[in-house]
């Protein structure tokens, strides 16, 4: 009775594991929604006909995003990733007190982030509970500049800002197969040196390129 019970634990053991991801380069797709944590600002200045009145820029910064990655698995708790993130554009709702335009075009602030991280993983079975930190170059575009009197010629004019600053994210893995693994996260980089907190929930799915004649019981 012990051997077939020691038998049977050691038989689900190797089932739970059949999915585990072995060492390699993988490919990967995140989609879900952004944040970009833009605050409502109001300023003094004066409108289109030259009059003082006070402006109100409220922004909206929820949308699409998705990042696009690819790495290395050094084994089933350590690995590391490069990606590109893409964040929905936030725009600002502009109202001012005395009815009149105040800005030169559409107000927006756009984020994208080039990142490294570093990923650690809690394996049990087909599922992971993992944990990133890295950094991430973003690339911050702001359009749209306060209305001049008369109209300013530059309406297009644009500053643009790159940043380097930490990133951190959570998640939950689940493998489909020894090729292919979904995956639930949250990431954010963090505000400072003048741009906000980055935000990413998304689900996706990787690739693992796995030699199939060399696999977990093979080598």
């Amino acid at each position: 009775m012990k051997k077939i019970k020691l038998g049977l634990l050691l038989s689900l053991i190797a089932a739970s594991n059949v999915y585990a991801m072995t060492e390699g380069p993988y490919l990967g797709l995140l989609v879900g929604q952004s944040n970009l944590h833009n605050v409502q600002q109001t300023i003094n200045t004066t409108d289109i006909n030259g009059n003082p009145t006070v402006a109100t820029f409220k922004p909206s910064n929820n949308g699409f995003g998705g990042r696009l990655f690819g790495g290395y698995q050094f084994n089933s708790f350590l690995g590391f990733e490069m990606g590109f993130t893409y964040y929905t554009h936030t725009t600002y709702k502009v109202t001012s007190s005395s009815g009149a335009p105040v800005t030169c075009g559409t107000p927006s602030t756009r984020t994208d982030a080039v990142d490294i991280i570093g990923k650690g993983t809690i394996p049990a079975g087909p599922i992971g509970l993992f944990a990133t930190a890295g950094f991430a170059v973003a690339l911050v575009n702001n359009s749209g500049i306060l209305q001049p009197a008369p109209a300013s010629p530059n309406c297009k004019t644009k500053q643009s800002v790159i940043k380097l600053r930490p990133t951190i994210g959570i998640g939950a893995s689940y493998d489909l197969s020894d090729s292919l693994q979904t995956q639930i996260s949250f990431s954010r980089i963090l505000q400072g040196s003048g741009i906000r907190n980055a935000d990413l929930i998304a689900i996706g799915i990787s690739y693992h390129f796995v030699d199939h004649y060399c696999g977990q019981f093979l080598c």
